[in-house]
């Protein structure tokens, strides 16, 4: 029975991630997901990015979205243990904040609007570490694993088709 479940709660995972990339418009940002897999992967990058903005004296305050990076590392960590997500599922995560980050950064006020939106989340989401001696004494927050992917999923979703737009202005916005 219990096999049956976490079956189950995988293929909310898997559901949520298919329908994720068939919303995608930008075809090119699915091989670009796959880029980046961990937690680590996004502070080496947005370091890299930190350094870029400096040297244009135009720095963000990156720092501003580590807690909710931190707390998405919880959750990453939680759902590869309780749920045994394969890494492509946990690269929709990380990869997708990459490409964010990418897409976004060089329109202040496009880029200053997704850390703002991730500064905001950060605290809203739940220590996920709090709930793991849960996980293993109730499947159904499993289930309740799998929405909050497919919410973090949609969130991305709107921002990465947003900056996909074909003859988007965004440039103009500053």
């Amino acid at each position: 029975m219990a096999s049956h479940a976490t079956s189950t709660i995988q293929d909310i995972f898997v559901k949520a991630k298919s329908e994720f990339l068939g919303e995608l418009k930008d075809k090119k940002n699915k091989s670009e997901l796959q880029k980046a897999c961990t937690v680590d992967d996004i502070w080496a990058y947005t370091a890299k990015l930190q350094v870029e903005q400096g040297h244009e004296r135009r720095l963000r305050g990156l720092q501003k979205i580590q807690p909710y990076l931190e707390r998405l590392q919880e959750y990453a960590g939680v759902i590869e243990v309780f749920v045994q997500v394969k890494p492509d599922i946990l690269a929709l995560i990380w990869g997708s904040i990459k490409i964010l980050l990418q897409s976004s950064s060089n329109v202040t006020k496009c880029f200053d609007a997704i850390l703002d939106v991730m500064k905001c989340l950060g605290p809203a989401l739940p220590t996920f570490n709090k709930f793991t001696p849960l996980l293993n004494a109730n499947e159904r927050i499993g289930y309740v694993l799998g929405l909050f992917f497919k919410d973090i999923l949609d969130f991305y979703l709107t921002a990465l088709n947003f900056f996909s737009l074909k003859g988007n202005s965004i440039q103009g916005i500053e």
